[in-house]
């Protein structure tokens, strides 16, 4: 996914439970009962909350939730324009048009899958 997403100019949203996962993500975002925690690159918030991995950033992230602390959360974070610092702020900005397809590991593999009625699993839809 990353050569697909760097070589494609492709953007990729991953749902996982396991945090550890998104270390090569550009950007990721902590969520915790339907609320986001932080929304920042893996490096930077390793190196914000001084920790060796991402399930410790959420662990302190979700006990500053529970003690209702998550707002004393002001750090800076890196404008994706010009690299300056900027404030924490919501997004203005919104998507006008976007494709949803179905994932599947298929389109990693050289070789295509044959399936029933000679289609491919990875054929475009």
């Amino acid at each position: 996914l990353v050569e697909i997403t760097t070589k494609g100019m492709v953007s990729v949203i991953i749902t996982t439970h396991y945090i550890e996962e998104c270390r090569q993500a550009h950007k990721i975002g902590l969520m915790r009962e339907g609320r986001l925690l932080a929304e920042e690159s893996p490096n930077r918030l390793l190196s914000i909350f001084n920790t060796d991995t991402l399930e410790d950033v959420f662990l302190i992230l979700s006990r500053r939730q529970e003690e209702g602390r998550l707002d004393e959360l002001n750090y800076p974070v890196a404008d994706d324009q010009n690299n300056s610092v900027v404030a924490h702020a919501p997004s203005t900005t919104s998507i006008a048009t976007f494709d949803i397809a179905h994932g599947s590991t298929d389109m990693l593999t050289k070789e295509k899958k044959r399936v029933k009625g000679g289609d491919t699993l990875n054929k475009s839809r």
